[in-house]
């Protein structure tokens, strides 16, 4: 009814005329994502009896920005593996939790369930975001603990690197760069991992993936802290728009690093069929000019296994979300 009557006002508007009869012959439908902030109905074509209707929604990105916090560390993580993270019963989280706290007493370790605004997440979505509240002493012992549990079993004998995902504001890419790269050049050198700063943000919102691999656990954790200690400085300098994870073709958004389309992308580029984003077409990095090395630094391939298999959404919650309790009970794990 209430959609009836919109159509008709907008006809008598558009059309200048009343109607006796409506059939809306086709209604361009549009992925479902946040913020519409206006719909519009245009008359298309007008024929005797009927008319035809275009639906045009008008998208624009203003959904609350928040200052990222200093001791607040945000990862990506597949959805699938949120219950392995979590524990049975949570006996893993409470227990990171209680380390993060000998170093940190506000220390907690966050899985959302939630949007920023409260609502439910896309329940089809293959990402979720993580973040651990410490100093660096309490990050040091969550990743020594969390890592492990972030990696999918392979076949085989041959030993694979570790990888995590950290979260940077996109403001902030540019010092783990550095100048002509010699950031990102000396971690490489005293840590001998991967690194992979991404290039566009994830979808709607500004913050990047930075992508750290390497066989050790002890020198994957002290990448992540010098990367962390790089984007520091400039974090909560400006507000932004954090990462909801939602549902979305492969392609859709870019080259992000989401755990939607990261490994088809890696094959696409492998095979030629897709190109890295250079960095002077990024979106909201400040950084200056081209990037060291073209396109998303430290983008070869090596040492990723791709993971068959969907990231099937799992019912139910891991934690109520955005400043609420991390972990509850009722959740039954």
């Amino acid at each position: 009814m209430e959609i009836t009557t919109l159509l008709e006002e907008q006809i008598v508007k558009n059309a200048g005329k009343q109607r006796e009869m409506l059939e809306v012959v086709e209604v361009l439908h549009v992925v479902e994502v946040p913020h519409v902030v206006e719909e519009v109905w245009e008359v298309v074509e007008e024929v005797p009896g009927r008319i035809d209707l275009l639906r045009v929604e008008v998208w624009e990105d203003f959904k609350a920005k928040k200052t990222a916090l200093e001791n607040v560390h945000r990862f990506l993580i597949p959805e699938d593996l949120v219950r392995v993270i979590i524990g049975k019963g949570g006996v893993k989280i409470k227990a990171v939790t209680a380390e993060i706290q000998e170093f940190y007493p506000e220390g907690k370790v966050s899985i959302y369930s939630q949007k920023g605004d409260g609502s439910a997440l896309d329940p089809n979505a293959c990402d979720r975001v993580m973040s651990i509240q410490a100093n660096s002493e309490g990050l040091v012992a969550a990743l020594n603990k969390i890592i492990p549990d972030l990696q999918y079993e392979t076949n085989g004998d041959k030993k694979q690197k570790l990888e995590v995902k950290y979260l940077a504001p996109a403001h902030t890419t540019s010092a783990v760069i550095g100048k002509g790269g010699d950031v990102i050049k000396r971690i490489k050198g005293e840590t001998k991992s991967f690194i992979q700063v991404y290039t566009l943000s994830l979808p709607h919102s500004n913050e990047t993936v930075v992508r750290m691999q390497n066989f050790e656990l002890e020198d994957l954790v002290k990448t992540v802290v010098q990367v962390v200690e790089q984007v520091a400085p400039n974090k909560s300098k400006q507000p932004i728009s954090f990462y909801d994870p939602i549902a979305f073709w492969q392609g859709e958004h870019g080259d992000t690093g989401s755990y939607v389309d990261a490994v088809w992308f890696q094959q696409e580029i492998k095979a030629g069929r897709a190109g890295l984003t250079p960095f002077g077409k990024q979106q909201n990095t400040g950084y200056p000019g081209g990037a060291y090395g073209g396109g998303a630094y430290g983008a070869q391939q090596g040492g990723y296994v791709a993971q068959q298999g969907g990231y099937a959404a799992q019912e139910g919650g891991y934690g109520p979300g955005y400043g609420a309790p991390d972990y509850s009970q009722n959740y039954g794990y």
